[in-house]
């Protein structure tokens, strides 16, 4: 009879409380290596996904003879610090708009009203209506987003990758208030109503920053009058209380990677820096066209002259 019961019982509370235990460990000890096998294909995809956009790029050169500007506006020479700009009306198109079709979205860039302006930021609007454009912006688009990003969802519009403006301690010039400044700078690919050839890159290609993750763009998760989305042009306006045009989707190597505060957005870290949600860097594509995992270790000046296409450093390879 004792032996049946025991039969019929199975395990004493104690040795249930212990196989409990031993489960939870295990799952303890494996739940790290299925976060970072995770995160491996995450990064593989983050890596494919600017790997496509550089090669829309290098697509876009091969039929316009040069890469596309990083913003367009109707200003005319430097606009940094420019004064009496209306709010959005100057605004054109960007150059992640500008390759949609060498990324076989030409439906998409189809639906866009080029001789109409373009939001900088969203909402904010300003004195005039809404543009057309709007709408469009902010939908999203995937292949301008990094898995890994939390805030990278079917329904946002972020963008995790941004064009290489220049690099280098100073910047050509800054707008805004210290802290929260956003940076211009004059030595990298892309430029506000420039397109840059393959020719003005005088380090050569295989020295030269073309495209950078980013994690510090303002989104509507931070802020709902200060947003920009993957689509968002330079944000042109001046008024009697200094100057507030700015660029969008583009940013210097200034700071060093990932060096920003944990906030995801500030208003002027995107401009700065680049960052991502991968530890220990970020991906980047070389005008080349590879792409590379650089370390946030990697020394600040290398990193640096690597933004700058016409310093005559880095000598030789760097190191990643």
């Amino acid at each position: 009879m004792r032996a049946h019961s025991a039969c019929k019982t199975g395990f004493t509370l104690v040795e249930l409380l212990v196989v409990i235990a031993i489960i939870g460990i295990l799952i303890a000890l494996l739940l790290p290596a299925v976060q970072s096998a995770r995160e491996a294909a995450r990064r593989v995809q983050c890596a494919n996904n600017m790997k496509q956009l550089a090669l829309a790029i290098h697509n876009y050169h091969t039929m316009n003879g040069a890469f596309p500007p990083g913003g367009v506006s109707d200003m005319q020479g430097e606009l940094c610090t420019k004064t009496g700009v209306a709010l959005n009306r100057e605004t054109r198109a960007p150059w992640t708009i500008r390759i949609l079709p060498q990324l076989e979205q030409q439906n998409r860039y189809d639906r866009f009203d080029f001789n109409a302006s373009f939001n900088g930021w969203m909402p904010d609007d300003g004195p005039i209506p809404t543009t057309p454009n709007r709408a469009e912006q902010e939908q999203p688009n995937g292949l301008f987003q990094c898995p890994s990003d939390p805030n990278s969802t079917p329904e946002a519009a972020n963008n995790n990758y941004y064009g290489v403006q220049g690099g280098g301690a100073t910047p050509d010039c800054a707008a805004g208030g210290f802290p929260l400044y956003w940076v211009f700078y004059y030595n990298g690919i892309f430029q506000h109503n420039k397109s840059t050839r393959f020719a003005d890159i005088a380090d050569g290609s295989s020295n030269t920053l073309l495209l950078g993750e980013q994690r510090y763009q303002m989104t509507r998760l931070q802020s709902d009058t200060y947003a920009a989305t993957w689509a968002s042009g330079y944000r042109t306006n001046g008024g009697s209380g200094g100057p507030w045009s700015r660029p969008n989707n583009v940013a210097a190597a200034q700071e060093p990677i990932n060096a920003a505060p944990t906030k995801k957005g500030s208003m002027a870290w995107d401009t700065r820096t680049f960052g991502s949600f991968h530890p220990g860097g970020c991906h980047f594509a070389l005008a080349d066209g590879s792409t590379q995992f650089l370390s946030e270790d990697l020394d600040l000046a290398t990193y640096r002259s690597l933004g700058n296409m016409r310093d005559g450093l880095p000598l030789g390879s760097f190191s990643r």
